[in-house]
């Protein structure tokens, strides 16, 4: 469908305008300050009254009215009617087979693209960060991705990660490229986590070297249990020795009755071994003390050495990861069907050709313009162009080729003096077919 007449009266410029519009490319001639972007304007108006100035009526007029008709081949299909007081301006929109309409804006919003002036687009590509965005959040959609993400999933070793699956369900709907942006950040705050924790485990292994002497890193630690056991044992004998004294005490009181016992307590006596002093195991247990601590504190130096260790391993594992998510961004992209040629996304950005989209001639960036708004597919094939007069013959043939082959129309403003066969011309306000369409 497409815009197959234009009636006007009174609207900002124009004070007359009744002309018919073929498909293609359609020159809208005229001098500066003529009325050519009024009648422009009038179309970009069915998007909504943000596209009518605040004082449409023409200077000095009362009231004011407009038609566009909406159309194929084989017929019209609405006719949009604007009227316009000093006030405000309202529209309607009558079927042509006499249905009723009751919300004209609504239907009008489901008709007309919302690049129905592609510069809009060329301007938000290369205005500010939120206009940028913008421009990204309308092209995406547009993008078709051959990417599996399960394949950099499995990869990186997430495939059963309860929080990686729950971002792959929230972006089931949404592109790879949104997927792999959202898995990047997820590995970033991993990363960013574990780099905590290794500088946090730097600090507690800094501090233990501090207390524990490099001497000292290789101890162990020894039980205290075995060294009061082995004092039990030494009591032991000395109790064991106290009973062969007293055996002997007795047996030298009944020495000349029992010499061969005597004897015997001699002999047992002799194997007793001397016995030192208990109070020497209480300084002996509180060295062992001294030592066992240094060794636990070198047996929690290893610990924390090797949680150091770990922490920085698994800061590398994030790294590589996070760099094989990256490649699997470039890859995304290199896959992508582009609604135009030399057109990508990057971080966010559009490029074209490449590079920045800023750094595209007034004609690329009209003609990738036009077909990212051809892609959007609109019900109305109808687009307008300013300043089509700074467009070069190359660029003109361009727009002409791409109107062709989606059978669009495509209204370009030109600035000129005379009217001429196939174009709209204004003059003095006053709008009319070129001289072959009389």
């Amino acid at each position: 469908m497409r815009v197959t007449r234009i009636k006007a009266e009174n609207f900002m410029r124009l004070t007359a305008a009744d002309v018919e519009l073929r498909n293609g490319v359609l020159e809208i001639v005229g001098k500066n300050m003529a009325g050519k972007s009024s009648l422009m304007t009038l179309v970009e108006s069915l998007l909504g009254k943000r596209y009518i100035s605040e004082h449409p009526l023409h200077e000095g007029a009362k009231k004011g009215k407009a038609e566009i008709s909406l159309g194929d081949d084989d017929g019209d299909k609405y006719v949009v009617k604007w009227r316009f007081t000093p006030k405000d301006s309202y529209v309607t929109v009558e079927s042509c087979d006499g249905s009723h309409i009751s919300k004209p804006q609504e239907l009008l919003d489901s008709l007309v693209s919302k690049m129905v002036d592609p510069w809009l687009f060329a301007r938000l590509a290369t205005g500010s960060p939120a206009d940028q965005r913008k421009a990204y959040e309308m092209v995406k959609p547009l993008m078709k991705f051959d990417y599996d993400i399960t394949n950099i999933v499995d990869h990186t070793g997430y495939a059963d990660d309860p929080d990686v699956k729950a971002l792959m369900a929230e972006y089931a709907d949404s592109t790879p490229l949104d997927f792999l942006v959202a898995f990047e950040t997820f590995l970033s705050e991993i990363r960013k986590e574990w780099k905590k924790t290794a500088k946090e485990q730097e600090g507690r292994v800094d501090a233990l070297k501090e207390q524990v002497p490099l001497d000292k890193r290789n101890a162990k630690v020894v039980s205290v249990g075995d060294l009061v056991e082995n004092q039990q044992n030494q009591l032991e004998a000395a109790r064991r020795r106290e009973r062969a004294e007293s055996r002997v005490e007795d047996a030298e009181a009944a020495l000349k009755a029992a010499q061969s016992e005597l004897e015997a307590a001699k002999a047992a006596l002799e194997e007793c071994p001397e016995c030192g002093d208990p109070a020497d195991y209480a300084e002996e247990i509180a060295k062992l003390e001294q030592n066992n601590e240094m060794a636990r504190k070198a047996e929690h130096l290893k610990s924390e050495q090797q949680s150091l260790a770990t922490a920085v391993d698994n800061v590398d594992v994030c790294e590589e990861n996070i760099e094989l998510v990256r490649e699997a961004k470039s890859d995304c992209l290199a896959s992508a069907d582009s609604p135009t040629q030399g057109l990508s996304i990057e971080d966010g950005k559009i490029l074209l050709n490449g590079l920045a989209w800023s750094n595209a001639s007034r004609g690329e960036s009209l003609a990738a313009s036009l077909d990212i708004g051809i892609a959007l597919k609109p019900g109305l094939n109808t687009f307008v162009c300013h300043d089509a007069s700074l467009l070069d013959d190359d660029m003109r043939a361009l727009i002409e080729k791409r109107a062709a082959e989606n059978d669009v129309q495509v209204m370009l403003e030109v600035v000129g003096h005379e009217s001429r066969p196939g174009v709209i011309f204004v003059e003095d306000g006053v709008a009319v077919n070129g001289e072959s369409d009389a």
